[in-house]
């Protein structure tokens, strides 16, 4: 086989041209869905990253969801105490703390870093807390937030603690009324510092699958306790605010995301990073080179199948059709450079074929199509025809009427006087119909003395019956025929679509029924469809 292929290749042949031609344009091939290959690595590998830090910030605003209503029903749970709201209202500080405590025991932790309790005009009347740094700070800041600053139950705030320190905190509220009166007495106020809770880092980084992370509330960066966290702090280039940028530290990828939490409003945050980077290099290196395997393997393959399959049984195709009784309806055009090649030859032959078979072409058409006595379409056309005339009636919104005619008497003229009679009698009533159609109206016969007409554009029904009443008229005006003065009637069934909603198959089978209708109700007549 290779030394066959060498011989096609020395000589000026259709063989060695497809070779040539297919040989390149593979190469070309190949380096496009390199490129094309390594681009879209790429941008999967960027839009999965994307995608998996978009699943983290849900995770993660879920977590930060969890805190904050666990905060606001342990603030609704001391609020509701009975005995703490009686101590509230009798001024007696020390039970109230002491309730405070006991509550905190029973739950099996603390809850709030920070607590104060206001009482009118004592801030803080009542504090504590359990925050392991800051706790003065924390507590003189809490003490001192009046109840109009805070316009839900939840909000998010950085405290700042001294010494250039700041916390990313959670205050929730809780306040104490007269029963009687509805007056305020004392307003309880809990503060969670979220920047130091190491579970929350924690539980965030576990369950998003993050090797570091960092909080964010109103752009200022409150980083996790891990390693890769405290990095995060220190990059010059944060993408704060940029969601579609991914910056990379180490081997890790960074990136903001806003979280959106469902019982708080504020301007939070988070920076994310996960591992992996390094990994896209090698990824694309496995994926070029497979890629380039399969493209070789996939050229040679090619080539041989060619040479096989295509250019040496083309010439034997060649002898084949010269000898071939059929062939292409359009003549096909001989490439210049194959004039004298395989391909001319076959070229030559199938020309030779369509200049016999197209002399036959339209007649063939003709009979496929028209009725042969009448010339009007058949009912293959008449089928194409109502396709166009329903889609055309879907666009202009006006309604298509389908109309099957049946000649009354016919068979007695045609049995009486014989066929030819009966032929030049059905001429002359198709000549009539045809006069009365306009250009966008069709007129078929089906067989016999059946005939169906499609009336496009009927915009209303005295349209209608104007055109049904000049059918009528027109059929049964006397026809002469071989000194025979012949009368006949016709008997007409319509039907309308849209009003039918009906396939066209349907729609004739429904016109033939109102036709068979105004035959029963004494012939010469037209009759609707009753589509109810």
């Amino acid at each position: 086989m290779f030394a066959s292929l060498g011989t096609q290749l020395c000589r000026p042949t259709l063989t060695r041209t497809i070779i040539l031609a297919v040989g390149l344009a593979m190469m070309l091939i190949a380096g496009l869905a390199v490129m094309l290959t390594i681009q879209g690595a790429r941008q999967a590998n960027l839009q999965e990253v994307h995608r998996s830090f978009d699943g983290s910030a849900a995770i993660a605003s879920l977590i930060m969801d969890k805190e904050i209503e666990s905060a606001e029903r342990v603030a609704s749970e001391l609020v509701r105490l009975p005995a703490l709201r009686e101590a509230v209202y009798a001024g007696d500080a020390q039970t109230a703390m002491r309730l405070i405590n006991l509550h905190d025991r029973l739950q099996g932790r603390s809850l709030f870093d920070a607590l104060v309790i206001t009482r009118e005009d004592e801030r803080p009347w009542v504090s504590g807390g359990f925050a392991l740094r800051h706790s003065e700070p924390l507590i003189r800041w809490l003490a001192h937030q009046e109840q109009a600053t805070v316009a839900s139950p939840s909000r998010l705030v950085a405290v700042e603690t001294g010494e250039g320190e700041s916390i990313m905190a959670l205050v929730t509220q809780g306040s104490f009324r007269d029963p009687d009166s509805g007056r305020l007495v004392g307003q309880l106020l809990g503060l969670v510092a979220l920047s130091e809770r190491v579970s929350l880092f924690t539980e965030i980084r576990a369950r998003a699958n993050l090797t570091g992370l960092a909080l964010v509330l109103d752009g200022q960066l409150f980083p996790g306790p891990s390693a890769v966290a405290l990095q995060i702090a220190t990059l010059e280039d944060v993408p704060i605010g940029a969601p579609e940028q991914i910056g990379i530290l180490d081997e890790c990828r960074v990136a903001w995301r806003m979280l959106e939490p469902d019982r708080v409003e504020a301007d939070v945050g988070i920076v994310m990073s996960t591992g992996g980077a390094g990994q896209e290099a090698s990824i694309l290196i496995r994926t070029v080179s497979m890629l380039g395997a399969l493209i070789l393997l996939v050229m040679g393959g090619l080539l041989v199948f060619l040479t096989r399959s295509i250019a040496i049984p083309m010439r034997e195709l060649s002898v084949q059709t010269q000898q071939s009784p059929a062939g292409p309806f359009s003549p096909l055009a001989v490439p210049r450079m194959h004039r004298y090649d395989e391909l001319g030859q076959v070229v030559g032959a199938f020309n030779d074929l369509i200049e016999r078979i197209g002399k036959h072409q339209t007649e063939l058409d003709r009979i496929a199509h028209y009725d042969p006595l009448t010339g009007v379409p058949n009912r293959r056309l008449l089928a194409d025809r109502m396709d166009q005339a329903i889609a055309r009636s879907r666009r202009n919104g006006c309604p298509l009427a389908v109309c099957y005619l049946d000649l009354d008497g016919f068979k007695p003229i045609n049995d009486r006087y014989g066929h030819a009679v009966g032929d030049q009698l059905l001429l002359a009533i198709t000549g009539r119909l045809r006069n009365l159609l306009r250009a966008d109206d069709t007129l078929a016969r089906l067989g016999g003395d059946e005939f169906v007409i499609l009336f496009n554009n009927l915009h209303t029904m005295e349209e209608a019956d104007q055109a049904l009443s000049r059918l009528l008229e027109a059929v049964a005006a006397p026809v002469t025929i071989e000194g025979q003065r012949l009368e006949i009637s016709a008997s007409v069934g319509v039907t309308f679509y849209p009003t039918d909603q009906a396939d066209p198959d349907t729609l004739l089978r429904h016109a033939d029924q109102a036709m068979y209708r105004a035959k029963e109700s004494g012939r010469n007549r037209y009759h609707f469809f009753d589509t109810g």
